[in-house]
């Protein structure tokens, strides 16, 4: 699973959700209040634990399984559809 981390001083706020909504990212990790520099080991403790919930995840799928589902996620990024205006 790809992560992304929500940056609250970003100037693109809207853009880590947009990623999820485009299924780029699988999940949005968000930061302590502050940012992940005002407690460094919070913000490693959660990366951690949704690594951890990923692999877990993805372990019980078999290889077969793991590459459809990465083909059919990845092979959508950066389609379009012309709209007659």
């Amino acid at each position: 699973m790809i992560q992304l981390t929500e940056s609250v001083y970003s100037d693109q706020i809207g853009y880590p959700i947009e990623m999820l909504d485009w299924n780029i990212v699988d999940e949005i990790i968000p930061e302590p209040l502050g940012g992940a520099h005002r407690d460094v080991e919070k913000q490693a403790s959660e990366i951690d634990r949704v690594l951890k919930q990923s692999l877990q995840s993805l372990s019980k799928l078999s290889e077969e399984e793991l590459l459809e589902s990465r083909w059919e996620k990845f092979k959508h990024i950066g389609q379009y559809r012309e709209v007659n205006m």
